[in-house]
């Protein structure tokens, strides 16, 4: 076969005109088809941008082609990519604003001169815009030169809108910023790098859910209204709002890692609920800051707002209270806490309840100038070397019940002479932590209880002041059973006789068997403490030793 003879193979030929024809009658057709789209989608009431002759490559400036979309007062999506806009945005009433999703469609404001990125501004209270909605993107931030605040969102004077899916990476201030707004609703943000995740001031009635922040440079998450104090409006309020027109707002499910001022902060406004936070690694400058804070200038002021399930850990401070009244705290857990774990200062009729605790360092529950408290649940574990558990002054009438510290703490118990009518119920366990009770009216149907080595001499002072009659019953259960003689409980004052004075013999009691002691005796304030004394009749083993329903009356 000569070389170049193809066997086989077929011929190609150039293209004719009948194929050339097909393939632009087919473009037409696509064109048409495209025509028809763009059309229906406008008809729709949907501009897109790209369409509208946006480059999203980050680089062309897009400002002029969003505002112009905005104008039509149609929907805007804004197709994967990143839109280059040099100045701040103003939406309008109603103006939606979507994206394909906060990674792949992105607007980068570089170092646009605005204020903010996003701002919505009505015209009052009474006449706000409506109908808002941005969702689905994300925005960069560059240099900035702008004054004031700067936010990503920025609503005033505004209802009923909603800002859902955004990434904020760096709005130097706020990621979303809303003032005086009614209903609004934030969904899915996750904001880095800024000093606020939200800052809503004087807002009534606003939801958000699932919002994070990372690497937060002041309060994560902040609720405040104007304080009343002059300068009006003050307490870095721009609300022009009264502090009881602004409430009812709900953060549910947010999270916060990394943050330098509080997790939460509820700042001169009442009503508000914080489900189901979790904040972790408080990286302030600041001592013992706390996480959870509920504040005002002046004292009742801020009022009725509830921490329901938070959770944190690493932190500088629990939940705190300070200079508000009726501030809830309903479920939650510390975790290695430099400071207080509960604390309420100047915040009358403030609650804890089952609070779960490990690692405080500082004071596990403090009640400060703050009548009419309640806690109950309360519990403490691996403490720090100089923590406490319970700390009273100056806050009568409070009830401290199942209140549990399971390691010993530097101070069990402290209550000052201006702590009265104080009452420990059933439940206070204090191990062998320290009691000291400078009040005489306290009130004592509590379990003090501590774990004995009857190998030693078993003397286990409980540290309860004996002023008055005492009524109540001394338990012993045999934990680890001895391994000679019959260990014996006798429970008197450390000082005197006169007290109390019953000894029994416990025998050779099963492991787990109880014996009760009742007592009922009265004393003339002279023996300082009370006191379980275990026998040394017998040999090894470990009783738990506690003292029920001791009640003054």
């Amino acid at each position: 076969m000569a070389f170049g003879t193809s066997v086989g193979v077929p011929h190609h030929k150039p293209r004719t005109d009948a194929l050339a024809a097909t393939i632009a009658a087919n473009a037409l057709a696509d064109a048409s088809a495209l025509a028809d789209l763009t059309a229906r989608l406008d008809a729709e009431g949907v501009v897109n941008l790209k369409w509208a002759g946006a480059a999203a490559d980050g680089v062309t400036d897009d400002t002029a082609v969003l505002i112009d979309a905005l104008a039509t007062g149609k929907r805007v999506y804004a197709p994967a990519g990143t839109y280059r806009l040099t100045a701040g945005i103003s939406l309008p009433d109603g103006a939606v604003i979507e994206g394909d999703g906060p990674r792949r469609t992105l607007f980068d404001f570089g170092d646009a001169p605005a204020s903010s990125y996003f701002v919505a501004t009505g015209a009052s209270v009474l006449a706000p815009l409506r109908g808002l909605r941005l969702a689905d993107f994300g925005t960069v931030q560059g240099t900035r030169t702008g004054v004031g605040v700067m936010a990503a969102v920025e609503f005033r004077f505004v209802a009923a809108s909603a800002v859902e899916r955004l990434h904020i990476d760096g709005a130097e201030d706020i990621g979303l910023w809303w003032i005086d707004c009614d209903g609004c609703v934030a969904r899915d943000v996750l904001a880095e790098n800024v000093a606020y995740v939200v800052n809503w001031d004087g807002c009534s009635a606003c939801y958000g859910e699932r919002l994070r922040g990372l690497d937060i440079s002041l309060h994560a998450f902040a609720i405040l209204a104007d304080d009343g104090l002059a300068p009006a409006p003050s307490n870095e309020s721009s609300s022009v709002r009264a502090r009881e027109d602004a409430g009812g707002n709900v953060l549910m499910a947010c999270s916060v890692d990394r943050f330098e001022g509080h997790a939460v902060t509820l700042n001169a406004c009442d009503g508000n609920a914080v489900i189901g936070m979790q904040a972790r690694h408080y990286v302030g400058a600041e001592a013992d800051r706390p996480a959870f804070q509920n504040k005002h200038t002046t004292n009742d002021e801020s009022r009725r707002n509830k921490f329901i399930g938070c959770d944190g850990y690493d932190l500088g401070g629990g939940f705190y209270s300070q200079d508000g009244a009726g501030m809830i705290v309903v479920g939650g857990t510390l975790d290695t806490v430099s400071g207080n774990g509960c604390w309420a200062n100047s915040a009358p009729g403030t609650v804890f309840s089952d609070v779960t605790m490990r690692g405080i360092g500082g004071d596990v529950l403090r009640l400060e100038a703050s009548p009419y408290s309640r806690a109950r649940g309360i519990a403490s574990a691996a403490p720090g070397a100089a923590a406490r558990g319970l700390i009273l002054i100056n806050s009568s009438y409070c009830r401290v019940d199942d209140f549990e510290l399971t390691d010993l703490h530097a101070t069990g118990a402290s209550i000052d002479s201006l702590s009265g009518s104080t009452t420990l119920g059933g439940g206070v366990r204090l191990g062998s932590s320290p009691l000291a009770d400078a009040s005489t009216t306290t009130k004592y149907p509590l379990v003090y209880q501590a774990v004995v080595d009857t190998g030693a001499i078993g003397q286990t002072v409980l540290g309860v002041p004996p002023r008055g009659m005492w009524v109540g019953r001394a338990r012993a259960m045999v934990a680890e059973a001895p391994t000679s003689g019959d260990p014996a409980i006798r429970v008197g004052s450390v000082l005197s006789t006169g007290m109390i004075a019953a000894q029994q013999t416990l025998g050779s009691l099963a492991l787990g068997a109880v014996n009760l002691l009742t007592l009922a005796a009265a004393d003339a304030g002279t023996a300082p403490v009370l006191s379980c004394n275990v026998g040394v009749a017998a040999t090894g083993g470990k009783l738990v030793v506690s003292v029920e329903g001791l009640h003054r009356i």
